[in-house]
């Protein structure tokens, strides 16, 4: 499975208060934020769609909060894989398959390890195409197993190199 066709955006913040304003970092902020960057990335695709961009961001954030809300994405080693189901609603651009990536300073995800997580994969689909999302995260898991290639996925995203995170999303050994 080919995970960079999905991808929307990618970006390293070297400070929280980019992403969380004045407010205490925490993984909610930063998943809203990232919520409402695959709205503005899906406006951006559909450009000329009459549908309420602020409903399309409320809808996301809350697909996203939903799903955290039911147990952590903080899968360990770092990383959290924060993703949500959009449901269909009225007024909502219902999203495509997304994948986005996010580098930022250590924050507590809740994770079985303990340790905090750097390095944030999320996905957002809309309710038809499931299967379709956990296959993008089991893929993803894949991908981040060794501590090599979350190295080199993080390096990436850090130096802006989008072709090279394209490769390595990619990459089957």
């Amino acid at each position: 499975m080919a995970l960079s066709k999905y991808l929307r955006f990618a970006a390293a913040y070297d400070s929280l208060a980019d992403i969380c304003g004045n407010e205490p970092p925490t993984k909610q902020l930063v998943i809203a934020h990232m919520a409402r960057r695959f709205a503005e990335e899906e406006f951006k695709m559909r450009s000329g769609t009459t549908t309420d961009r602020k409903a399309t961001e409320e809808a996301y954030v809350s697909a996203m909060l939903q799903r955290e809300g039911l147990v952590t994405t903080g899968v360990g080693y770092g990383v959290a894989l924060p993703h949500g189901v959009v449901e269909v609603q009225s007024g909502v651009l219902q999203p495509q398959l997304d994948l986005g990536v996010y580098i930022i300073p250590e924050l507590d995800w809740e994770s079985s390890d303990k340790k905090p997580a750097q390095l944030i994969f999320a996905t957002l689909c809309p309710r038809d195409i499931i299967g379709g999302h956990l296959n993008v995260l089991a893929r993803l898991s894949y991908t981040l197993k060794t501590e090599k290639m979350r190295t080199l996925i993080r390096d990436s995203v850090i130096s802006g190199n989008e072709l090279e995170l394209k490769k390595l999303l990619d990459y089957q050994p």
